[in-house]
């Protein structure tokens, strides 16, 4: 509610599109799919027989579409800063590269821990042979980790997003170009 607070402080000067209630609708988005994430990863650490592999391979889907879905949440509330407005996307890319890098990072590391899970699931292979293999825990220990830090700096990223410079030209040259 503080960051909302400087977006509504500015509220008039911003391009009419970025308004609080949109910024906030859209972090409780973020925020709401990021919580389906967790319970789809823990539903699909545990769900392990033959009769549930259309629940393993829905969910998975599932999770693939959340995970895109909050990359196109997150590019929504970049594209009401000026940044994307005015085709600064040299400045955005240097401002929010680490999100994106993260986000690409946690895809790769999502689909090399549940397409493995998918085969097995398919084929047969029992839990324990499954979770014996190296790759399976190593692929499922770092996935969870780089998912508790993606979440984290996005979460960050998307609060830090509230601040005037990013809606106001003259005032993200002042504090970032050290422009007067």
């Amino acid at each position: 509610l503080k960051l909302c607070f400087e977006l509504q402080l500015y509220g008039s000067s911003m391009d009419s599109r970025a308004t609080p209630l949109s910024y906030q609708g859209k972090i409780l988005g973020i925020a709401c799919l990021l919580v389906t994430d967790v319970a789809l990863n823990a539903v699909l650490t545990k769900l392990w027989s033959p009769a549930s592999s259309t629940v393993v391979i829905a969910c998975t889907v599932l999770q693939v579409v959340v995970h895109l879905s909050v990359g196109l949440t997150f590019f929504a509330i970049l594209g009401q800063t000026f940044l994307i407005n005015y085709g600064l996307l040299d400045d955005a890319w240097r401002i929010f590269r680490h999100v994106w890098l993260l986000f690409c990072l946690h895809l790769l590391s999502l689909l090399a821990a549940r397409v493995p899970r998918l085969v097995a699931a398919g084929s047969g292979t029992s839990w324990l042979e499954f979770w014996s293999s190296h790759f399976a825990k190593g692929a499922h220990v770092f996935h969870s980790l780089l998912a508790v830090v993606y979440y984290a700096v996005l979460m960050q990223t998307c609060f830090g997003m509230a601040r005037t410079k990013f809606y106001k030209s003259e005032v993200f040259a002042a504090r970032t170009l050290g422009v007067k």
